[in-house]
């Protein structure tokens, strides 16, 4: 369905996610906290001298950056910004890639109905379906980094000890924030609602759902 398609017997609701900084920042707090309980401690008391090594080599390797010329100090620190950078880029496609296959698995047009991009204003990075998905396989799409990219590699490297694929994980469920945000926002949403996605003019992501109304 196009977006200028009129579903009769449908009421259209809007959400948008949480625009005050400091709701966002609590709400993105609380998540690090559960997260931490839920998969921090455990890892930590399954894997102590895992964890103690992986610190001492951090700070081994700080205290070797501190002790180089000043010269020297400041490139390396800048190369590994720029690394750091890099990597944060490449899991934020990675992450927007798992959204659009799982939309496009859904969507009518498939992959075709896909559309990928930045925003400006925001600086944020986005994926949606230019058509209506059903509720729940929008659920299902939303949530695919999550526990593709966050919670399963948590899962594993609890029983594997890799302290770099748990950080991985946990940096990933901490990133996944804003979908956590719209998930709970779906919940008041019947099964048989429809959720479309779209880029405004001024540059903003607008999300509607189409629910049906009942009859009398």
């Amino acid at each position: 369905m196009s977006k200028n398609q009129v579903l009769a017997n449908y009421s259209v609701e809007e959400i948008k996610l949480e625009s005050n900084i400091k709701k966002e920042l609590v709400f993105m707090f609380g998540i690090l906290i559960i997260s931490t309980i839920i998969f921090a401690v455990p890892f930590y008391l399954i894997w102590q001298e895992v964890v103690h090594d992986f610190i001492n080599y951090i700070l081994a390797h700080r205290q070797a950056i501190f002790a180089m010329p000043l010269f020297e100090r400041i490139r390396a620190i800048m190369f590994q910004g720029v690394i750091f950078l890099m990597i944060f880029g490449v899991i934020t496609l990675v992450h927007e890639l798992v959204h659009g296959i799982f939309y496009g698995i859904f969507a009518t047009n498939k992959f075709k109905s896909i559309k990928m991009g930045v925003l400006i204003k925001s600086f944020t990075a986005y994926c949606i379906c230019n058509e209506k998905l059903k509720i729940n396989h929008s659920r299902v799409g939303l949530t695919a980094p999550l526990v593709i990219m966050g919670i399963i590699p948590i899962i594993i490297s609890m029983f594997i000890g890799n302290a770099i694929l748990f950080l991985l994980g946990f940096f990933t469920i901490v990133m996944s924030c804003g979908d956590m945000q719209i998930f709970l926002k779906f919940s008041k949403f019947s099964y048989d609602s429809l959720v479309y996605e779209e880029i405004t003019e001024d540059k903003e992501l607008l999300m509607s759902i189409h629910t049906p109304t009942k009859s009398k």
